[in-house]
């Protein structure tokens, strides 16, 4: 009878042990997946800046691209059809690096203290006069997503909309 009592005492304690070790376990885990998110995060952001430098770098390094992009920034009538295409894609590939910002800001990887200044300048991009982004982005803009669609939209339409 005593040696009955010593085994169940003996079953119980490892019983307990065993459920310290899971919620042990359960802890640890979950501070390895917050770990692995904030790495996630950090790679995202990572990855966003190396595009937005990639392509401010091709601006900066390729005459012709640099020339597109200032006379079409300028307002300018793109006289042939090859600097008005490369102009398209220009602009075409810098509202699809918004969306993809927007996006990430959406699920909360931009503070909203970060992400303002950002929104206020493409805003001013986009109800500024002349620059062609609005008239690209209403030729293109059925190719975005509808939430950032719906934002960029509220800004053309303050300005008059899409011609």
């Amino acid at each position: 009878m005593k040696y009955k009592m010593n085994l169940d005492k003996l079953n119980q304690f490892l019983t307990l042990l065993a459920n310290l070790g899971v919620i042990a376990g359960i802890v640890f885990l979950a501070m390895e997946v917050q770990q692995n998110t904030s790495m996630m995060e950090a790679q995202t952001r990572d990855a966003m800046t190396d595009k937005l430098i990639n392509w401010q770098l091709s601006l900066a390094t390729d005459l012709y691209t640099s020339q597109t992009f200032v006379t079409g920034n300028a307002g300018e009538l793109l006289d042939n059809s090859a600097q008005a295409n490369s102009y398209l894609m220009l602009i075409s590939s810098n509202l699809r690096i918004w969306e993809n910002e927007w996006y990430q800001y959406s699920k909360g990887l931009y503070e909203e203290d970060e992400f303002t200044p950002r929104i206020n300048r493409w805003k001013g991009i986009m109800q500024g006069e002349g620059n062609g982004y609005r008239r690209i982005w209403c030729l293109r803009k059925d190719s975005f997503s509808t939430d950032f669609q719906s934002v960029i939209d509220s800004w053309v339409q303050d300005v008059g909309g899409c011609e």
